[in-house]
C-alpha cells in the first residue's frame, strides 16, 4: 500500500475514533438525563408502567453503548498495530508474529519481524532466490487455490538457497519470510482445507509477474525504513 494510502487509512481511522468518542458521550449524557431526571419523577409520579419503559429503553441505550465501546476497541487496536507509512508493507502474519515489515532495494528483499517474545529478526534475501520461490510456486500446479506447505518449496529450493555465499540464516527462515511478504502482496494465503498450509490465489503468471516488477519498487534514501537498511538480528 503506498504511503498516500496509508496515510488516508490511520486519518479515517483517528476520525472514526473521534466518531466513536462523541457518540459514546452523547449516549451516556443521555442516560445519565432519562435516569435523573424522567424516571426520577415517573417513580414520584407513581407512573410505574412508564418508569418500566423508560427502564428498558435505559437498557437498550447500554447495551448499544457496549457494542459500541467494542467496537472502537476493534479500531484503537488498529492504530496500536502502527500502520507503516514509509513505502514498506505491513504483513498478515501468523499468531507468533507481532508486526513484519518488508522493503525491496533492487537486489534483495528486506524484511523485518517483530514477534510477541519482543526480538526482532530480519532477513536480506537475495532477488534470485526470491525468483526461485516463484518459480517453486509456479510449478506446483496451473490451477487457482493449489495448497502447498512450506516444506514443498524447501524441497525445491534447499541446495539454491544452501549454495548462495554469506547466507547465514536457516533455509526454512527464508522460505516462510517470503511466504509472508508474498501473503502480504494477496498472492497466496492460508489453505481454507489446512490451517497449515498455503493457497495460491492467483494465476502462476502473475505470480512470476510480481517477482519480475519487483524491481519497480525501489525506495528513495529519504523515504526508505532505516530500520530496514542496516544490519539486522540474526536468528537463533
Amino acid at each position: 500500500m503506498p504511503k498516500e494510502e496509508h496515510e488516508i487509512v490511520r486519518n479515517d481511522l483517528i476520525e472514526l475514533m473521534a466518531s466513536f468518542d462523541e457518540l459514546l458521550n452523547s449516549m451516556a449524557k443521555i442516560e445519565q438525563d432519562m435516569e435523573q431526571k424522567c424516571l426520577k419523577h415517573l417513580v414520584e409520579k407513581k407512573y410505574l408502567e412508564q418508569a418500566v419503559n423508560v427502564i428498558k429503553k435505559i437498557q437498550y441505550i447500554d447495551e448499544k453503548q457496549k457494542e459500541l465501546q467494542r467496537l472502537r476497541a476493534e479500531v484503537d487496536k488498529t492504530l496500536q498495530m502502527d500502520i507503516h507509512c514509509d513505502g514498506c508493507m505491513q504483513l498478515n502474519t501468523d499468531k507468533n508474529v507481532k508486526t513484519t515489515f518488508w522493503d525491496f532495494d533492487g537486489h534483495n528483499l528486506k524484511i523485518e519481524t517483530s514477534r510477541v517474545n519482543g526480538r526482532s529478526y530480519g532477513s536480506i534475501v537475495p532477488y534470485e532466490i526470491v525468483m526461485e520461490l516463484c518459480k517453486a510456486i509456479s510449478s506446483l500446479d496451473s490451477e487457482k487455490q493449489k495448497c502447498f506447505a512450506a516444506k514443498d518449496l524447501l524441497d525445491k529450493t534447499e541446495e539454491i538457497i544452501k549454495a548462495r555465499s554469506g547466507y547465514k540464516k536457516s533455509p526454512s527462515h527464508l522460505v516462510r519470510c517470503v511466504l509472508h511478504v508474498m501473503m502480504d502482496e494477496g498472492l497466496i494465503g492460508i489453505s481454507e482445507q489446512s490451517p497449515r498450509k498455503y493457497a495460491v490465489l492467483v494465476k502462476n503468471e502473475d505470480i512470476m509477474s510480481w517477482a519480475e516488477n519487483l524491481a519497480n519498487r525501489l525506495h528513495d534514501d529519504e523515504t526508505s525504513d532505516s530500520r530496514l537498511m542496516p544490519s539486522f538480528i540474526e536468528t537463533t
